[in-house]
């Protein structure tokens, strides 16, 4: 039936959702089952098509109700297979790439290289290469550093560990951030330059 080949891939794009889950190998047979299906649905189309633009043929015929019926249902089915590889290849691909930020930028680990197809290998070659070159126009920053944590209070305790000078809150006051102080601030006030290491969040 239509669509059973394309539904595998789906499921197995559902199976390794999950950040944790391992990355299986690339499902070539069934990729290559889809791509011969959907070839199969356009010889079908087309030849409806011919049928639909001989001049001779009367298209509003209650005879044809049928074929522009199945034409309709072959038309789905492209759809379908069409949406099912696109989802079955960009869940493998968000896979890589929060493997390559969850590295560090490194490079693909031989083991999972091996389960990859060619251009997924390569795209995962060229997307470490913008990570490392992204994160070179920002040395300071730790781009592949777990995001903070939501904030549970709408103020915090900061031990200041490096110099920051002198910062005005929003209600207008003046704080000079001196090296080893602490101070109990506003968190947005403050959560970019624990961001980039000025302050550190003292529980």
């Amino acid at each position: 039936m239509y669509g059973d080949e394309a539904l595998k891939l789906v499921r197995e794009a559902k199976r390794t959702q999950p950040r944790t889950s391992i990355l299986p190998n690339y499902n070539e047979p069934v990729v290559r089952n889809v791509l011969k299906e959907l070839g199969v649905i356009d010889t079908q189309i087309q030849h409806l098509q011919a049928l639909f633009s001989d001049p001779s043929i009367d298209v509003d015929d209650p005879a044809l109700q049928g074929d522009q019926a199945a034409f309709m249902v072959h038309m789905a089915a492209v759809d379908r297979n069409k949406r099912c590889l696109l989802a079955y290849h960009m869940a493998r691909l968000d896979k890589i790439t929060n493997l390559v930020w969850d590295l560090g930028g490194s490079t693909v680990p031989a083991d999972v290289r091996r389960r990859l197809a060619p251009p997924e290998a390569a795209f995962a070659d060229k997307y470490v290469e913008l990570l490392t070159a992204y994160k070179g126009e920002y040395p300071s920053l730790d781009l592949v550093a777990a995001a903070p944590v939501p904030p549970k209070d709408l103020y915090v305790t900061v031990r200041v560990v490096k110099d920051c000078g002198t910062i005005v809150t929003e209600a207008g006051r003046s704080v000079r951030l001196d090296l080893g102080s602490m101070h109990f601030l506003k968190r947005t006030e403050v959560e970019r330059l624990i961001t980039l290491g000025f302050l550190q969040h003292v529980e």
